[in-house]
């Protein structure tokens, strides 16, 4: 999974979470849901989608973008992340024959959770501990939604054990993942006790 900012913009010691609600006018609040300022003139806006992309919201995302721009007066580099099926949904924003607006989506379906899962266990054997800018922690629940070598129950067993394993989460963070996973586990395989007792630990 990539997002359209490169590495070489990251400066560690100011990246910090920056804030999700805009206001752009007493009648007007725009409400994003993730973003984080990576450099002092950097933000990047991660948007999470669970359904088909219209052009309805690519055109908010789009308005998203723009009004983190003008209130933080920075660069954004945004990042849509869907769930959705990709070949429903749409790509791209056009305003008319000659201008198109460019969006960067990231289709989980399209992404392999296997990967993500070396990752992870690559930070918990090297004792590295997450922070909330670590984008691994977004694995413990976007990993369920892309493709895998396991089974879905296989699956999410596996995240769950990494989820009790990585360092650094918060009791808020944690509780919201395993929350996530729950949900997941009851709406796309049968009541397994065994993955019950994983995701409760």
């Amino acid at each position: 999974m990539k997002c359209d900012c490169s590495r070489k913009h990251f400066n560690h010691a100011l990246t910090k979470p920056y804030k999700t609600t805009i206001e752009i006018d007493d009648d007007n609040k725009q409400f994003l849901d993730y973003v984080l300022q990576i450099s002092e003139d950097i933000l990047v806006d991660i948007e999470f989608h669970s359904t088909v992309l219209t052009l309805n919201h690519l055109g908010r995302y789009g308005t998203y973008k723009i009004y983190l721009r003008i209130d933080s007066k920075k660069l954004v580099y945004q990042c849509i992340l869907c769930t959705g099926d990709p070949k429903s949904s749409k790509r791209h924003f056009c305003f008319n024959d000659e201008e198109e607006m460019n969006l960067h989506i990231v289709f989980t379906q399209e992404d392999d959770a296997d990967e993500k899962i070396k990752i992870l266990e690559d930070a918990i054997s090297n004792n590295r501990r997450l922070t909330n800018t670590d984008i691994e922690i977004i694995y413990l629940t976007v990993a369920l939604f892309m493709k895998s070598e396991l089974t879905k129950s296989e699956l999410i067993l596996k995240i769950a054990e990494l989820t009790n394993q990585v360092q650094g989460l918060t009791n808020e963070e944690l509780y919201e993942i395993k929350s996530f996973q729950k949900v997941f586990m009851k709406k796309f395989i049968a009541e397994d006790d065994k993955l019950k007792k994983e995701i409760e630990k």
